[in-house]
């Protein structure tokens, strides 16, 4: 007897990244329906802390469309659990959650651009990081500019 495990998964063929890359005119910004995205979005993550989890990656890649507009937020494998307060020092630092078991978070797989100051320290930080890369996201959606185009722009 054999037992088999399926996974089933909503199927999102269109991310928040893609979105911006193919509305890069003003013109066809329709900003009641990105803030409506944004609530969305803000909800989602709202939900991750609620459950003592930081995301520590979210970026317009992990954002994901639904075929009814819905947004979902994907790639849970750097997740963190806030709750462990038995060793406060090592708080952030211990094993991440997927398929990278067998990394510490220092060898993750972060996205710089996306990373509050605190984070690209190492020093102690909460789920604010979460919130910084939601105030990047919401100034993406909200000028022509992508961050990685930005940074191309403004020097330093």
């Amino acid at each position: 007897d054999s037992v088999f495990i399926y996974i089933q998964m909503q199927l999102c063929n269109y991310s928040l990244a893609d979105w911006l890359k193919d509305n890069q005119a003003d013109s066809s910004r329709n900003f009641a329906r990105m803030k409506r995205w944004f609530k969305q979005i803000v909800s989602a993550v709202e939900y991750i802390h609620g459950k003592d989890l930081i995301h520590r990656d979210l970026k317009p890649s992990n954002i994901l469309f639904t075929d009814n507009d819905r947004m979902k937020i994907c790639d849970l494998g750097i997740v963190t659990d806030k709750t462990n307060d038995e060793h406060p020092e090592s708080k952030f630092t211990r094993t991440s959650a997927g398929t990278m078991l067998h990394m510490s978070p220092e060898q993750g797989k972060w996205t710089p651009m996306y990373m509050a100051p605190e984070q690209m320290r190492w020093s102690g930080y909460s789920s604010k990081v979460d919130v910084f890369a939601l105030g990047l996201i919401l100034i993406e959606l909200s000028v022509v500019l992508t961050m990685e185009e930005a940074a191309e722009v403004i020097p330093g």
